[in-house]
C-alpha cells in the first residue's frame, strides 16, 4: 500500500475518540470535561499530560483544591499524589471540580498554547508529584 492509502486505511479504522483523545488540533482542545451535569457525581477524574501521559485518580482521594486566582490555577491534594494545574480562564473547572463533576483535565501542547484564543480555558501546565518527587522522577 502506498503512504496515502495508509492514511485513508487508517482514518477508516480508528474508532472515534473522546474530549479526552485529542489528536493536536488546535480547535479540539478542552482544557477540561465533565459528564451529564446532574445530581450524579463523577467518581473518577482523569489527567492527561501534552506527552500523552495519563493518571485516573478517584474523587474520594482528593482531599483539598488550593489557589490564590482559580482563573490562573490551582492545586489538587489526593491522598497519594499532588497536581498541580497552571493555565488560563480555568474558573468554570474550579467550579466544576469542587462539585466532583470533571471527568478529566488536559494539558495543551506548547503549540496549541501559543496559536489558541486567548479567551478559551487553557491548561497550560501540568505537574505531577507523587510521594514529594515530581512524575518524571517517579518513572
Amino acid at each position: 500500500m502506498s503512504e496515502p492509502s495508509l492514511k485513508n486505511w487508517a482514518k477508516v479504522q480508528a474508532p472515534s475518540r473522546s474530549a479526552t483523545q485529542q489528536d493536536g488540533d488546535e480547535r479540539d482542545y478542552q482544557a477540561f470535561s465533565f459528564g451529564r451535569v446532574s445530581s450524579r457525581l463523577q467518581p473518577m477524574i482523569e489527567f492527561v499530560k501534552a506527552d500523552g501521559y495519563r493518571l485516573t485518580l478517584s474523587y474520594m482521594d482528593l482531599k483539598s483544591i488550593a489557589t490564590n486566582d482559580p482563573s490562573f490555577g490551582f492545586e489538587l491534594s489526593f491522598v497519594h499524589q499532588t497536581i498541580c494545574i497552571e493555565g488560563r480562564h480555568l474558573e468554570t473547572c474550579y467550579r466544576y471540580l469542587q462539585r466532583n463533576r470533571v471527568e478529566s483535565v488536559q494539558e495543551v501542547n506548547r503549540a496549541q498554547a501559543m496559536e489558541g484564543d486567548n479567551e478559551q480555558g487553557m491548561v497550560t501546565n501540568m505537574k505531577i508529584k507523587q510521594n514529594g518527587r515530581s512524575q518524571a522522577d517517579a518513572h
